[in-house]
């Protein structure tokens, strides 16, 4: 059509997509592996293995805030004199 890009796509570049989105939105790589038929987990930790890495950095940082506003952390440092 005038006016519009043309966008190729594959089956393969459909499916890699969706992997892709899958795993961001927090899919496990068996979750992964039963909805695409993988047989490996190594195939399902392609997708997974950048989104796992972010999720638990934002978790870890979200359990440090957490500790830091606790009222034991506040009892457990020492007022300067």
């Amino acid at each position: 059509t005038k006016g519009q890009a043309e966008i190729k796509k594959s089956a393969h570049g459909v499916r890699k997509l969706s992997a892709t989105l899958s795993a961001e939105a927090g899919a496990t790589t068996h979750e992964l592996m039963a909805g695409y038929g993988w047989k490996t987990v190594s195939q399902a930790e392609i997708y997974t293995k950048g989104t796992d890495k972010i999720r638990l950095g934002i978790n870890s940082s979200r359990l440090v805030a957490s500790s830091l506003n606790s009222e034991p952390h506040k009892k457990r440092c020492r007022k300067n004199r």
